[in-house]
């Protein structure tokens, strides 16, 4: 019944009816609302409008912006490539998707200055988007925190990447950084340059001390650790793989060789990698 028939026919009751209608209406407008949004007073029912709401402003978010709702700002979505690739290494090995609107890459202080600064141009490249630094007291750790809902939801798309655990939620490499050499390289350097990286093996035999150089990555995902190896191996190095959550590369003209191939963007990797000369 429309609003002005309704209005006529209270009008036209008995005047001690027209209370009983009016309250009769109102219990059925209720029900109606309900429906749609559920009780306003529990819980549930305001998950379930803000659940409506949500969709509406997603579906129509030009609406939304003229109402003066805040909507979930435009990203580069970039085609797959080394750079991509790389990225994608990084957030495997130090990074993460913190909630449904934060993606962290953790750093440190002391070491990583120069590296976090390049990390900040190559997520203005890849996405156009700018970064803040989040700087613990303390200790020596922080994180760059880019905020973006998009950016949440591209992650996950192209590299199975999702709030919460990395560990519980299966950490792994997509499938897109296989079919590419140029993809395995620039990944196996960003997962190297913050979950892995060259030390100087020190051992002494008969009073005499021999030091040579290792390439060593960390993992506590046995099918992270599963898929290094491999790309290790394609890349033609010999991995050996420890009990310890650990993957080494012994041999010292392998070590050369990687950073020969692979690389670095960190300059105390290089430089370390540049005292093997001088063993």
């Amino acid at each position: 019944m429309l609003s002005h028939e309704f209005a006529e026919y209270v009008r036209d009751r008995p005047a001690d009816n027209r209370l009983e209608h009016l309250r009769r209406a109102g219990r059925l407008g209720a029900l109606a609302r309900y429906k749609i949004y559920g009780n306003p007073g529990t819980d549930e029912g305001r998950r379930k409008a803000g659940r409506i709401l949500v969709e509406w402003i997603r579906n129509n978010p030009d609406l939304a912006r003229l109402q003066g709702v805040a909507t979930a700002k435009e990203i580069k979505q970039p085609p797959f490539s080394p750079l991509l690739a790389e990225f994608v290494g990084v957030l495997i090995g130090d990074g993460g998707v913190r909630n449904g609107f934060q993606v962290t890459i953790s750093f440190d202080q002391s070491k990583d200055q120069e590296y976090v600064q390049w990390l900040r141009r190559a997520i203005k490249s890849l996405f156009g988007l700018n970064s803040s630094l989040l700087l613990r007291k303390n200790n020596l750790g922080g994180d760059i925190v880019i905020s973006s809902v998009k950016l949440v939801r591209f992650l996950e798309k192209i590299a199975g990447l999702r709030p919460g655990n990395k560990l519980r939620n299966g950490l792994d490499l997509p499938a897109w950084i296989w079919t590419r050499r140029s993809y395995q390289i620039a990944c196996l350097r960003g997962l190297m340059d913050t979950d892995g990286g060259p030390f100087i093996h020190r051992y002494q035999v008969n009073g005499k001390w021999y030091a040579y150089p290792k390439i060593c990555f960390c993992s506590m995902s046995e099918a992270l650790r599963s898929s290094v190896c491999r790309l290790f191996l394609d890349l033609g190095f010999h991995a050996r793989l420890a009990k310890s959550n650990l993957i080494f590369i012994d041999r010292v003209d392998e070590v050369k060789r990687f950073y020969k191939i692979v690389g670095s963007r960190h300059k105390r990797h290089l430089e370390l990698v540049g005292s093997i000369e001088r063993l």
